[in-house]
């Protein structure tokens, strides 16, 4: 559903077809800005999540939560805005992992909660641009404020991120 830019997320489906839509390409850009609009709690348990690569896009959660998500919400987020979000029960993995993105760019979530039990497990065949956390793996010039809630978990499963690298990339 469409109004001058406006996008309104309905449910899962919804969801995977706005992401399918929006991810890698140029649909959004900083004169033709785009928002997603969460009309209802999201139940992501057994699908599987793709984390999306997205820039200028705004991700309005009006209270509601993303739950049983299979990866990092978004893969990279440039430019992105997030506003009152809940991520809950994210298992992330990858080169660059978070529960809200693998890597931010200019990014800015305001009034976002992480809730329940979350993992983000560093695997890489490559070893390079590394990094794990429990919001995100890579933040580059991001204002992140998201609230890990009180009884929630983050799991970090370094592997065979050198030890240089863990205090320096990884951290809550």
């Amino acid at each position: 559903n469409n109004s001058q830019g406006v996008y309104y997320v309905m449910n899962a489906s919804d969801l995977k077809k706005a992401v399918s839509y929006f991810s890698g390409q140029t649909h959004s850009n900083e004169a033709n800005k785009v928002t997603l609009e969460l009309q209802n709690d999201i139940d992501l348990a057994g699908q599987t999540w793709t984390p999306w690569d997205v820039m200028f896009i705004t991700v309005n959660g009006n209270g509601h939560t993303i739950s049983n998500v299979s990866n990092s919400f978004f893969g990279y987020a440039g430019g992105v805005i997030v506003n009152n979000l809940t991520l809950k029960n994210v298992n992330a993995s990858g080169n660059q992992a978070g529960t809200f993105a693998a890597g931010t760019e200019g990014a800015k979530f305001t009034a976002c909660k992480l809730e329940g039990a979350n993992t983000v497990t560093y695997v890489d065949a490559q070893k390079n641009e590394n990094g794990i956390g429990a919001i995100s793996g890579v933040t580059i010039q991001s204002n992140l404020n998201v609230e890990i809630a009180s009884g929630a978990t983050v799991a970090l499963a370094y592997n065979d991120i050198e030890d240089t690298q863990k205090t320096v990339r990884a951290s809550l």
